[in-house]
């Protein structure tokens, strides 16, 4: 009986050691089959270097800014920042203030559909600022457009685009004058208006950064009845329906 137990004891520690040797060499196989896959200190490591790249490039380009904290968290949002040129920057910069305009004009149109709410000069108030935003996104429109295809030549055409957008902010802020700051609609599109100026002034910030290139031969186009223009600049006036763009020629 003793000898019988002995052998079952035997057997079942060289089963326990050949399934061990089994698990082993599968182990092994196993990591043998993988050779590509990233150590994860090393990619922690990537991550690490690419989040220091980026916030240094944020924090250069924001150095002469008005609003620094708020000019860092915009480009931080930017993919590869560090990699990209100052007007690639600053377009991506313009971009994400177009999209802060056509937030505050939508929450506009939002309040002049609610019948009822706002008396009859704020709604005036509003329909003004309307225009004014969509003015301001022509602007942008324009400043990004300037900044894609030559900006050295073009860096006094996208201040100018841009301070006329900082103005728009602060004149459809004007058109609720006369209510008090703690009334009526003014305290909610207030602040939407600030956030925009203050994007637009990081930007104009930045631009003033771009080494000035004349362009080597100007831009003339022929008027009939007036001779050769050189170039032009649109001026927001306003009428009686409200704003629109004069062209205004250097003869």
């Amino acid at each position: 009986m003793t000898t019988v137990s002995t052998l079952s004891s035997s057997s079942r520690g060289r089963n326990k050691l050949l399934l061990s040797c089994i698990l082993f060499a599968s182990l092994f196989l196993l990591l043998l089959a993988l050779p590509n896959v990233p150590k994860p200190v090393a990619h922690h490591h990537q991550l690490h270097v690419h989040s220091r790249l980026q916030a240094a490039a944020a924090a250069d380009h924001c150095d002469s800014t008005l609003y620094p904290d708020l000019c860092v968290s915009t480009l931080s949002t930017i993919p590869d920042l560090h990699a990209k040129s100052l007007p690639e920057v600053i377009c991506a910069s313009v971009n994400t203030t177009a999209a802060a305009v056509r937030n505050a004009a939508k929450n506009c149109t939002n309040f002049l559909h609610r019948r009822g709410y706002l008396d009859p000069r704020q709604r005036l108030a509003v329909t003004d600022c309307l225009d004014l935003f969509s003015q301001t996104l022509d602007e942008l429109g324009a400043a990004s457009a300037a900044l894609a295809a030559d900006p050295a030549a073009h860096v006094d055409d996208v201040q100018t685009v841009l301070s006329a957008a900082i103005t728009n902010q602060y004149t459809c802020l004007d058109g609720f004058a006369y209510v008090g700051r703690g009334g009526g609609y003014r305290p909610v599109i207030e602040r939407r208006l600030y956030h925009v100026s203050h994007l637009v002034s990081n930007s104009l910030a930045m631009v003033k950064r771009i080494r000035r290139r004349r362009a080597s031969r100007p831009w003339r186009e022929a008027l009939e009845g007036y001779g050769e223009a050189w170039g032009y600049l649109l001026n927001p006036v306003k009428g009686e329906e409200g704003y629109k763009k004069e062209m205004v020629f250097a003869y």
